[in-house]
């Protein structure tokens, strides 16, 4: 069982690490619908989540969130997903496509947390733009209905997301809230 385990590991996790961080959209959905665990986690704790964030990937991101991927997930060095993705805008490389994937986290997760001891991180405090987004973003608690919309989530599973939505009894706008669609 162990050596299974192990084998899975070397061979599985690498590869779907790597499809989200190259973003290879068409291959991390072909993975999930293979049965590939959303959050496997690789040497350092990190998920696929994670590699796609910290490259700004959004079709990953966007294919990962379907399927269930936990966006509160934190590596060994303390960094979520949305921390990783912030330390790409911190190095000025964001586009529109890296803010649409931060903004689409930020959905995804409800409220997230940067600050150290009440400052935020010195890469951060650099970009004095970037840091007052982040600072208002931080510093407001997470509202009831984005927080009720990260456990609805969670308590969903993992699974294909969209399929369990519509089978749910509520109104048409609240299946897209809960998709991440507003």
């Amino acid at each position: 069982m162990v050596q299974t385990q192990m084998l899975w590991m070397a061979t599985e996790i690498p590869h779907f690490t790597g499809q989200p961080f190259k973003n290879n959209a068409e291959c991390v959905r072909a993975l999930l619908e293979s049965g590939a665990s959303v959050n496997a986690l690789d040497y350092n704790n990190d998920t696929p989540l994670s590699w796609a964030a910290m490259k700004g990937n959004l079709e990953s991101v966007s294919i990962l969130l379907d399927y269930g991927a936990e966006v509160r997930v934190i590596n060994l060095i303390g960094q979520t997903p949305i921390s990783r993705l912030v330390a790409l805008l911190v190095r000025g490389l964001g586009t529109e496509k890296e803010d649409s994937c931060f903004e689409l986290l930020h959905r995804a997760v409800g409220h997230f947390e940067l600050r150290k001891n009440g400052t935020m991180p010195r890469e951060v405090a650099r970009d004095p733009q970037l840091c007052e987004k982040l600072t208002v973003l931080c510093s407001a608690p997470g509202t009831l209905k984005t927080l009720a919309r990260y456990a609805v989530r969670r308590s969903l599973g993992l699974q294909y997301l969209p399929d369990a939505v519509k089978g749910l009894p509520l109104p048409a706008s609240l299946k897209e809230y809960l998709l991440l669609l507003e």
